[in-house]
């Protein structure tokens, strides 16, 4: 999804950029090295995936506002938070728990569980198997984590109730 919507950052004073960031970095190297365009796999599984996660990150937080209508901090606060997440997925930083697993990135794929289906995918199950991972993780719950497990069932809740 992020590849077909990205998240235009925005500026000091600006209502939004003009192109995600990962499409940006993406016309960059295109422009520096037109050969790169052969190689669709590392374009997007080395060299533009930091930009996507980032991308995905902010989606990822916009969508879950927009549905919960929770606030998960600021504009710079979630900036950081997709830096700290991109940094934990490319193996420079710390690692991840089960909060920064699920939030903001598999939660909002429970809102696009039912918007992007693949032939023969079973949105149903996939919404089943998560709702069987995030049990079989309750005992990792604790008092700061408690609220993105209270969402996620909620979120899966109300996807089920689609079917």
């Amino acid at each position: 999804m992020v590849l077909e919507t990205g998240v235009p950052q925005a500026g000091p004073g600006q209502e939004k950029a003009p192109f995600p960031r990962w499409f940006a970095k993406l016309c960059r190297l295109l422009n520096k090295d037109p050969k790169l365009a052969a190689d669709l796999n590392h374009l997007v599984t080395e060299a533009i995936y930091p930009d996507l996660v980032y991308d995905a990150v902010l989606l990822g937080f916009n969508m879950l506002t927009t549905v919960t209508k929770e606030k998960f901090g600021s504009h710079d606060e979630m900036v950081v938070y997709a830096e700290q997440l991109v940094a934990s997925l490319t193996g420079k930083g710390e690692g991840l728990d089960i909060l920064r697993a699920y939030l903001p990135l598999v939660l909002a794929g429970l809102l696009v569980n039912t918007r992007v289906v693949l032939p023969q995918e079973q949105p149903r199950e996939t919404l089943n198997l998560l709702a069987t991972a995030i049990e079989k993780r309750g005992g990792e719950q604790n008092q700061d984590n408690t609220f993105m497990f209270d969402m996620a069932n909620d979120l899966v809740t109300r996807a089920l109730e689609n079917f």
